[in-house]
Protein backbone atom coordinates (compact mmCIF):
# COMPACT_ATOMS: atom_id res chain seq x y z
CA UNK A 1 0.00 0.00 0.00
CA UNK A 2 3.40 2.01 -1.01
CA UNK A 3 1.17 4.29 -2.99
CA UNK A 4 -1.50 5.84 -0.64
CA UNK A 5 1.48 7.27 1.29
CA UNK A 6 2.78 8.89 -1.98
CA UNK A 7 -0.86 10.17 -3.05
CA UNK A 8 -0.37 13.48 -1.17
CA UNK A 9 3.57 13.74 -2.57
CA UNK A 10 2.31 13.49 -5.82
CA UNK A 11 -0.72 15.77 -5.12
CA UNK A 12 1.31 18.79 -4.28
CA UNK A 13 3.70 17.97 -7.01
CA UNK A 14 0.87 18.16 -9.44
CA UNK A 15 -0.63 21.10 -7.98
CA UNK A 16 2.66 22.97 -7.92
CA UNK A 17 3.51 21.99 -11.66
CA UNK A 18 1.06 23.75 -12.95
CA UNK A 19 2.34 26.99 -11.18
CA UNK A 20 4.93 27.17 -14.09
CA UNK A 21 7.81 29.83 -13.31
CA UNK A 22 6.76 30.09 -9.34
CA UNK A 23 8.57 28.82 -6.65
CA UNK A 24 7.13 27.01 -3.68
CA UNK A 25 9.27 26.23 -0.56
CA UNK A 26 9.08 24.74 2.98
CA UNK A 27 11.28 25.60 5.78
CA UNK A 28 12.05 22.09 5.56
CA UNK A 29 13.55 22.80 2.51
CA UNK A 30 14.77 26.24 3.46
CA UNK A 31 16.62 24.91 6.11
CA UNK A 32 18.34 21.58 4.03
CA UNK A 33 18.98 24.13 0.72
CA UNK A 34 21.11 26.56 3.79
CA UNK A 35 23.35 22.74 4.54
CA UNK A 36 24.24 22.61 1.54
CA UNK A 37 25.18 26.73 1.00
CA UNK A 38 26.91 26.43 4.77
CA UNK A 39 28.85 23.72 4.49
CA UNK A 40 26.51 21.08 6.62
CA UNK A 41 25.86 23.14 9.21
CA UNK A 42 22.25 23.70 8.84
CA UNK A 43 20.04 26.68 10.56
CA UNK A 44 22.09 27.43 13.61
CA UNK A 45 23.80 30.52 14.60
CA UNK A 46 26.98 29.15 14.30
CA UNK A 47 26.74 29.09 11.03
CA UNK A 48 24.02 32.21 10.77
CA UNK A 49 22.18 29.49 9.52
CA UNK A 50 18.79 31.18 10.76
CA UNK A 51 19.75 34.28 8.31
CA UNK A 52 19.84 31.87 5.44
CA UNK A 53 16.88 30.37 5.93
CA UNK A 54 15.06 33.46 6.38
CA UNK A 55 16.79 35.19 3.36
CA UNK A 56 15.77 31.79 1.30
CA UNK A 57 12.47 32.13 2.19
CA UNK A 58 12.45 36.32 1.80
CA UNK A 59 11.55 36.41 5.06
CA UNK A 60 14.64 38.53 6.24
CA UNK A 61 16.43 41.65 5.55
CA UNK A 62 19.79 42.89 7.19
CA UNK A 63 18.06 46.50 7.04
CA UNK A 64 14.81 46.13 8.87
CA UNK A 65 14.97 42.42 10.05
CA UNK A 66 12.47 40.28 9.92
CA UNK A 67 9.94 40.26 7.01
CA UNK A 68 6.67 39.28 9.60
CA UNK A 69 4.28 38.08 7.06
CA UNK A 70 6.71 35.92 4.80
CA UNK A 71 8.02 33.95 7.59
CA UNK A 72 5.25 34.16 10.29
CA UNK A 73 3.19 32.29 7.51
CA UNK A 74 4.86 28.90 7.89
CA UNK A 75 3.58 29.25 12.14
CA UNK A 76 -0.33 27.88 12.65
CA UNK A 77 -1.35 29.99 15.67
CA UNK A 78 -3.92 28.01 18.01
CA UNK A 79 -7.46 29.08 17.48
CA UNK A 80 -8.02 30.09 21.10
CA UNK A 81 -4.57 32.81 21.36
CA UNK A 82 -5.34 35.88 20.62
CA UNK A 83 -1.88 37.29 21.60
CA UNK A 84 0.69 35.35 19.94
CA UNK A 85 1.62 38.22 17.23
CA UNK A 86 2.28 40.82 20.55
CA UNK A 87 4.44 38.02 22.42
CA UNK A 88 6.29 37.54 19.26
CA UNK A 89 7.11 40.94 19.00
CA UNK A 90 7.96 41.46 22.46
CA UNK A 91 10.11 38.69 22.22
CA UNK A 92 11.56 40.23 19.12
CA UNK A 93 12.39 43.31 20.82
CA UNK A 94 14.18 41.82 24.22
CA UNK A 95 15.94 39.50 22.37
CA UNK A 96 17.12 41.92 19.69
CA UNK A 97 18.38 44.73 22.73
CA UNK A 98 21.66 42.14 23.41
CA UNK A 99 21.71 40.48 20.18
CA UNK A 100 25.01 41.50 18.58
CA UNK A 101 24.95 40.29 14.78
CA UNK A 102 22.68 40.30 11.93
CA UNK A 103 23.16 36.36 12.40
CA UNK A 104 22.23 36.62 16.18
CA UNK A 105 19.01 39.22 15.05
CA UNK A 106 18.00 36.43 12.59
CA UNK A 107 18.71 33.84 15.42
CA UNK A 108 16.48 35.57 17.79
CA UNK A 109 13.36 36.10 15.16
CA UNK A 110 13.36 32.48 13.99
CA UNK A 111 13.17 31.26 17.84
CA UNK A 112 10.68 33.86 18.68
CA UNK A 113 8.51 32.69 16.08
CA UNK A 114 8.86 29.05 16.98
CA UNK A 115 8.45 29.85 20.59
CA UNK A 116 5.51 32.23 21.02
CA UNK A 117 3.70 32.56 17.67
CA UNK A 118 2.55 28.90 16.42
CA UNK A 119 2.83 25.43 15.58
CA UNK A 120 6.15 25.17 12.94
CA UNK A 121 4.40 23.72 9.30
CA UNK A 122 8.52 22.51 8.34
CA UNK A 123 6.93 20.77 5.55
CA UNK A 124 4.10 23.53 4.13
CA UNK A 125 5.34 24.66 0.77
CA UNK A 126 4.56 28.32 0.49
CA UNK A 127 4.64 30.27 -2.57
CA UNK A 128 7.90 32.85 -2.66
CA UNK A 129 7.89 36.69 -4.57
CA UNK A 130 9.73 36.07 -8.01
CA UNK A 131 12.63 38.30 -8.38
CA UNK A 132 12.35 40.93 -10.49
CA UNK A 133 15.06 38.93 -13.14
CA UNK A 134 12.69 36.18 -13.70
CA UNK A 135 9.59 38.12 -14.22
CA UNK A 136 11.49 39.68 -16.53
CA UNK A 137 12.49 36.37 -17.94
CA UNK A 138 8.99 35.46 -17.39
CA UNK A 139 7.70 38.53 -19.90
CA UNK A 140 9.62 37.84 -22.57
CA UNK A 141 8.91 34.08 -22.45
CA UNK A 142 5.49 35.14 -22.45
CA UNK A 143 5.99 37.06 -25.11
CA UNK A 144 7.15 34.54 -27.67
CA UNK A 145 4.92 32.31 -26.62
CA UNK A 146 2.20 34.88 -27.85
CA UNK A 147 3.81 35.96 -30.89
CA UNK A 148 5.12 39.94 -29.38
CA UNK A 149 7.47 41.28 -31.22
CA UNK A 150 10.03 43.86 -28.99
CA UNK A 151 8.44 46.58 -30.19
CA UNK A 152 4.84 45.09 -29.38
CA UNK A 153 6.33 44.82 -26.04
CA UNK A 154 7.60 47.88 -25.43
CA UNK A 155 4.47 49.39 -26.54
CA UNK A 156 2.37 46.98 -24.05
CA UNK A 157 4.75 48.09 -21.18
CA UNK A 158 3.88 51.66 -22.04
CA UNK A 159 0.37 51.18 -21.63
CA UNK A 160 0.87 48.99 -18.43
CA UNK A 161 -0.78 46.07 -20.23
CA UNK A 162 -4.40 47.64 -20.53
CA UNK A 163 -4.73 47.64 -24.34
CA UNK A 164 -4.93 46.36 -26.76
CA UNK A 165 -6.34 42.47 -26.35
CA UNK A 166 -2.71 40.59 -27.23
CA UNK A 167 -1.36 43.13 -24.11
CA UNK A 168 -3.89 41.52 -21.86
CA UNK A 169 -3.10 38.52 -22.79
CA UNK A 170 0.57 39.21 -22.06
CA UNK A 171 -0.17 40.46 -18.53
CA UNK A 172 -2.20 37.38 -18.28
CA UNK A 173 0.29 34.75 -18.90
CA UNK A 174 2.65 36.28 -16.91
CA UNK A 175 0.35 36.03 -13.74
CA UNK A 176 -0.10 32.56 -14.78
CA UNK A 177 3.27 31.87 -14.78
CA UNK A 178 3.80 33.48 -11.05
CA UNK A 179 1.11 30.99 -10.08
CA UNK A 180 -1.32 34.37 -8.68
CA UNK A 181 -3.57 33.66 -11.22
CA UNK A 182 -5.88 30.34 -12.43
CA UNK A 183 -8.68 30.70 -14.61
CA UNK A 184 -10.86 28.65 -12.13
CA UNK A 185 -10.02 30.30 -9.55
CA UNK A 186 -9.20 34.33 -10.64
CA UNK A 187 -6.32 35.84 -8.69
CA UNK A 188 -4.66 34.23 -5.83
CA UNK A 189 -4.73 37.21 -2.83
CA UNK A 190 -2.09 35.98 -1.00
CA UNK A 191 0.22 35.38 -4.33
CA UNK A 192 -0.44 38.58 -5.01
CA UNK A 193 0.62 40.01 -1.82
CA UNK A 194 3.76 38.14 -1.90
CA UNK A 195 4.47 39.48 -5.45
CA UNK A 196 3.34 42.75 -5.23
CA UNK A 197 2.78 43.72 -1.41
CA UNK A 198 5.51 45.35 1.07
CA UNK A 199 5.75 46.25 4.74
CA UNK A 200 3.75 49.35 4.20
CA UNK A 201 0.66 46.85 4.03
CA UNK A 202 0.00 44.54 6.04
CA UNK A 203 -1.28 40.84 4.80
CA UNK A 204 -5.14 41.02 6.02
CA UNK A 205 -5.20 44.63 5.11
CA UNK A 206 -4.03 43.90 1.60
CA UNK A 207 -6.75 40.66 1.06
CA UNK A 208 -9.21 43.34 2.25
CA UNK A 209 -8.90 45.86 0.53
CA UNK A 210 -8.17 43.31 -2.57
CA UNK A 211 -10.81 41.16 -2.39
CA UNK A 212 -13.38 44.64 -2.39
CA UNK A 213 -11.52 46.08 -5.71
CA UNK A 214 -11.45 42.56 -7.60
CA UNK A 215 -14.96 41.86 -6.01
CA UNK A 216 -16.05 44.88 -7.88
CA UNK A 217 -14.13 44.70 -11.07
CA UNK A 218 -15.53 40.78 -11.27
CA UNK A 219 -19.32 42.70 -11.23
CA UNK A 220 -18.64 44.34 -14.38
CA UNK A 221 -18.41 41.40 -16.06
CA UNK A 222 -16.24 42.02 -18.66
CA UNK A 223 -16.31 39.49 -21.95
CA UNK A 224 -12.64 37.95 -22.04
CA UNK A 225 -10.68 37.17 -18.63
CA UNK A 226 -7.79 39.16 -19.87
CA UNK A 227 -9.58 41.91 -19.54
CA UNK A 228 -10.77 41.28 -16.28
CA UNK A 229 -7.22 40.28 -15.72
CA UNK A 230 -5.18 43.78 -16.34
CA UNK A 231 -7.86 45.17 -14.81
CA UNK A 232 -7.58 43.83 -11.13
CA UNK A 233 -3.78 44.25 -11.42
CA UNK A 234 -4.15 47.59 -12.47
CA UNK A 235 -6.89 49.01 -10.06
CA UNK A 236 -7.12 46.44 -7.31
CA UNK A 237 -2.95 46.35 -5.99
CA UNK A 238 -3.16 48.66 -2.97
CA UNK A 239 0.52 50.30 -2.66
CA UNK A 240 2.41 52.84 -3.51
CA UNK A 241 5.15 51.78 -5.61
CA UNK A 242 4.41 48.54 -8.43
CA UNK A 243 7.02 45.98 -8.74
CA UNK A 244 9.27 47.36 -11.81
CA UNK A 245 10.93 45.39 -14.88
CA UNK A 246 14.16 46.91 -16.05
CA UNK A 247 13.42 49.98 -13.78
CA UNK A 248 10.08 50.80 -15.86
CA UNK A 249 6.89 50.09 -13.75
CA UNK A 250 4.99 46.95 -14.48
CA UNK A 251 1.61 48.56 -13.55
CA UNK A 252 1.88 52.26 -12.66
CA UNK A 253 2.12 54.16 -9.22
CA UNK A 254 -1.33 54.62 -8.14
CA UNK A 255 -2.97 57.38 -9.98
CA UNK A 256 -5.57 60.27 -9.45
CA UNK A 257 -7.70 59.11 -11.79
CA UNK A 258 -7.88 62.99 -13.65
CA UNK A 259 -3.50 62.19 -13.81
CA UNK A 260 -4.46 58.60 -15.19
CA UNK A 261 -6.54 59.89 -17.80
CA UNK A 262 -4.12 62.56 -18.89
CA UNK A 263 -1.49 59.95 -18.95
CA UNK A 264 -3.20 57.45 -20.64
CA UNK A 265 -4.32 59.73 -23.02
CA UNK A 266 -0.96 60.76 -24.18
CA UNK A 267 0.11 57.11 -23.95
CA UNK A 268 -2.87 56.16 -26.09
CA UNK A 269 -2.02 58.99 -28.61
CA UNK A 270 1.09 57.15 -29.33
CA UNK A 271 0.11 53.77 -29.52
CA UNK A 272 -2.78 54.62 -31.89
CA UNK A 273 -1.07 56.95 -33.80
CA UNK A 274 -0.85 55.58 -37.54
CA UNK A 275 3.28 55.78 -37.58
CA UNK A 276 2.86 53.20 -34.29
CA UNK A 277 0.51 51.45 -35.83
CA UNK A 278 2.88 51.23 -39.47
CA UNK A 279 5.33 49.57 -37.13
CA UNK A 280 3.26 46.94 -36.12
CA UNK A 281 1.73 45.91 -38.98
CA UNK A 282 3.97 46.19 -41.83
CA UNK A 283 5.72 43.21 -43.39
CA UNK A 284 8.49 43.85 -46.20
CA UNK A 285 7.98 39.79 -47.42
CA UNK A 286 4.18 41.15 -48.57
CA UNK A 287 5.80 44.31 -50.48
CA UNK A 288 4.53 47.14 -47.61
CA UNK A 289 6.93 48.86 -46.01
CA UNK A 290 6.75 51.06 -42.63
CA UNK A 291 6.38 54.14 -44.48
CA UNK A 292 4.07 53.26 -47.67
CA UNK A 293 2.21 51.61 -44.54
CA UNK A 294 1.77 55.12 -43.24
CA UNK A 295 0.63 56.95 -46.10
CA UNK A 296 -2.45 54.54 -46.28
CA UNK A 297 -3.41 55.40 -42.91
CA UNK A 298 -2.70 58.89 -42.84
CA UNK A 299 -5.66 58.95 -45.60
CA UNK A 300 -7.80 57.27 -43.23
CA UNK A 301 -10.81 59.64 -41.72
CA UNK A 302 -10.94 60.38 -38.37
CA UNK A 303 -14.03 60.53 -35.58
CA UNK A 304 -14.88 63.59 -33.42
CA UNK A 305 -12.08 62.45 -31.05
CA UNK A 306 -9.03 62.17 -33.71
CA UNK A 307 -9.23 58.36 -33.47
CA UNK A 308 -8.48 56.73 -36.98
CA UNK A 309 -11.29 54.67 -38.20
CA UNK A 310 -10.82 51.67 -40.06
CA UNK A 311 -13.97 50.98 -41.59
CA UNK A 312 -13.19 52.96 -44.46
CA UNK A 313 -9.94 50.95 -45.16
CA UNK A 314 -9.54 50.61 -49.08
CA UNK A 315 -10.98 47.54 -50.28
CA UNK A 316 -7.88 45.38 -51.49
CA UNK A 317 -5.52 47.98 -50.78
CA UNK A 318 -3.55 46.19 -48.56
CA UNK A 319 -2.64 42.52 -48.16
CA UNK A 320 -5.11 40.27 -46.01
CA UNK A 321 -3.34 39.49 -43.12
CA UNK A 322 -1.87 43.17 -42.97
CA UNK A 323 -5.21 44.51 -42.88
CA UNK A 324 -6.61 42.48 -40.28
CA UNK A 325 -3.39 43.70 -38.57
CA UNK A 326 -4.54 47.36 -38.71
CA UNK A 327 -7.95 46.89 -38.45
CA UNK A 328 -7.77 44.79 -35.57
CA UNK A 329 -5.28 47.67 -33.97
CA UNK A 330 -7.81 50.17 -34.63
CA UNK A 331 -10.78 48.87 -33.25
CA UNK A 332 -8.63 47.98 -30.30
CA UNK A 333 -7.95 51.28 -29.69
CA UNK A 334 -11.50 53.13 -30.07
CA UNK A 335 -12.48 50.91 -27.78
CA UNK A 336 -10.00 51.68 -24.85
CA UNK A 337 -7.99 54.90 -26.00
CA UNK A 338 -11.88 56.87 -26.53
CA UNK A 339 -12.65 59.52 -23.65
CA UNK A 340 -15.06 56.40 -22.53
CA UNK A 341 -12.38 53.82 -22.85
CA UNK A 342 -9.56 55.62 -20.74
CA UNK A 343 -12.63 56.84 -18.18
CA UNK A 344 -13.15 52.58 -17.61
CA UNK A 345 -9.69 51.73 -17.49
CA UNK A 346 -8.83 54.99 -14.96
CA UNK A 347 -11.95 54.87 -12.90
CA UNK A 348 -11.66 53.08 -9.39
CA UNK A 349 -13.74 50.39 -9.93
Amino acid sequence: MTWLVLLPYLAVVTALGVRHSAVFKSIHQANLECQRYLGGGGANNETCGSRCEQLVLRGWSDETGLVCDSYQRYFRPTCDDTDYKNRTRSCIASGWSTAGDVCDRADVSARCCREQYGFLERRSPKILRMPEVLVTSSLRQCARILGVAEGELTLYWGVWFQFPEKARRLLRCLVLRQGIFADDHGLDVDGAYFQYGDNSIGMEEFGESFGRCANRVLAKQYKDRSRSVARTMFQCIPRNVSFTIDSDDLLPTKLHPLKCMKVFKSKCQVGCSSETIAELCHDLALQVSKNSLNEVLQNLEVNEEGMLLPSITPSGLLPKVIDECVTTRLNDCLEDCSQHGIQVICSPP
